[in-house]
This record gives C-alpha cells, structure tokens and sequence, in this order.
C-alpha cells in the first residue's frame, strides 16, 4: 500500500508540477504581450502630444470674401489656429493686396492677427475688377516661417 500511495503522490506532483509550468509560461506569455501593447499605446500617447504641441504652434490663416448689404465686398482673413500669424502677405491674383485694383486707398495690413481673431477691408469690386481671385495668404508663426495658404474666391 505504501508503494501504491507513493507512486499516487508522485504523479499527482508531476501532474502539480506539469500545470505549474504550463502556467508559468502562459503568465509570461501574457505579461509579454501586455508589455508590448503598453508600449505601444505609449508611443500612440506621445505622438498625440507632439501634434497637440505643434497645433499649439500653428496658426490657420484662411480668406474669406463676403457681400455686404450695401452692395459692397469685404475681405476677411480669419485665423482659426491656436497661434498668433504675423508677417502677414496677401497677393491677389499675383498683385500684393495693396496694389491690386480691388484695393481700398491705405488698405495696412495688420502687423499679426491672433488665434481666433479675424481682420477684414473693403474691396472696390468693379466690372473691370471681379472675383474670381486667386489669393494666397503667407504668413509667419511659432512653429514656422512662410506658411501659406492658396484658394480662388468667388
């Protein structure tokens, strides 16, 4: 009987040992694989950081050419970045706005416009002078120089 109960506890302890193993290398496995997935939600998180503090950096400068009540245009230049824009150009159809027939006499353009702010002037849209325009706007911000922007308005 005793070489009956020791061989039972034997295998029984194998058995132990076996499902001891066994669960050894799936923890192993598992922790493998979270630490790689940790890892990669990680850099997911600093990549998202990086553009978050390079939006910070930008600003959005985009025209827009509105008609007023009294039958006249204005030119709106919206910044919807989260940046200041200065050094601000604006060419019209290959002119600087400020010689372009459009152009309003003493038509300045500011020196920066902030982040959600907007600068608009009058335009003299005439039969010899009509949108479509082609207007780009450049500009400069903390994150670069010469930014631009190009659009036909209408």
């Amino acid at each position: 009987m005793d070489s009956l109960s020791f061989w039972t506890n034997l295998v029984v302890s194998v058995i132990s040992l076996i499902i001891a193993v066994l669960a050894l290398i799936m923890s192993y496995r598992s922790q493998k694989k979270s630490n790689y997935l940790q890892e990669q939600i990680t850099k997911i998180e600093v990549q998202r950081e990086k553009e978050r503090q390079q939006k910070a950096r930008k600003a959005s400068l985009r025209p827009r050419l509105q008609k007023s009540d009294n039958l006249s245009h204005r030119l709106f230049i919206i910044n919807d970045g989260e940046a200041e824009a200065r050094n601000i150009r604006v060419i019209i159809d290959g002119k600087p706005l400020e010689q372009h027939c459009a152009a309003i006499q003493m038509v300045k353009l500011p020196p920066n416009i902030g982040p959600g702010a907007e600068w608009s002037c009058l335009l003299a849209i005439t039969m010899d002078c009509h949108p479509p325009f082609d207007i780009e706007i450049w500009w400069d911000d903390a994150h670069n120089k010469n930014r631009s922007y190009r659009t036909s308005l209408n």
